[in-house]
């Protein structure tokens, strides 16, 4: 069942894309991102366990966008994306490898001074392709392979020409699966604070 969900989000980005077309009256886009994360796991709720401290670490996101202008302000967005994650407990570090698919709307708030300025919110999906095993007490703590939850941000889109377009975003991510399968361990769930940067083709 959670492989499902995953799919359903990989198949909206794939349905997306192939229907761009229909919207063609607005500029919709596709680029790419990279960004900077500064990624942890955060004590959703606590079990019976000890208080075990975790710490941001660094990793970061490739993805390809898309966003499709449903009306002048409103906008849907989507990607696929490659993000590492992970966390450092007992102060070693560990890592995951995602591909996440989210799903976004996108409000734009200003749309002056040659730039856009919006904010966003949605859902997303992801999927671990790899992970190093988590050691906690002598033990391996195998890391779940489905990630859901949700994330929220802004930023601001400039034009370069009339068909390419660069953007410097923001962003906030919290997951709300828990990423150990252990279940009588302590719930924790990814959250990373992202700064990116882009260049978004228009058609």
């Amino acid at each position: 069942m959670h492989n499902s969900v995953f799919k359903v989000f990989l198949t909206c980005y794939l349905f997306i894309c192939s229907g761009s077309t229909l919207y063609a009256q607005y500029q919709n886009s596709m680029g790419f991102v990279i960004s900077y994360d500064a990624v942890k796991a955060f004590p959703l709720r606590k079990s019976s366990t000890a208080d075990i401290p975790n710490y941001y670490r660094s990793g970061f996101s490739l993805k390809i966008p898309l966003k499709i202008d449903m009306t002048e302000y409103i906008k849907l967005r989507t990607a696929l994306q490659y993000s590492k994650a992970g966390s450092n407990v007992y102060n070693k570090s560990y890592s995951v490898n995602y591909v996440r698919v989210p799903l976004d709307i996108r409000f734009d708030i200003i749309q002056d001074w040659n730039c856009t300025l919006y904010c966003f919110a949605g859902p997303y999906a992801g999927y671990n392709i790899s992970s190093k095993a988590t050691m906690i007490n002598g033990r391996n703590i195998p890391i779940s392979k489905l990630d859901f939850g949700g994330n929220a941000g802004g930023g601001v889109e400039l034009p370069l020409n009339d068909s390419i377009n660069i953007s410097f975003e923001l962003s906030y991510l919290l997951g709300i699966k828990d990423i150990y399968t252990e279940q009588d361990y302590r719930i924790l769930t990814n959250t990373n604070w992202s700064v990116g940067t882009g260049i978004h083709y228009i058609f």
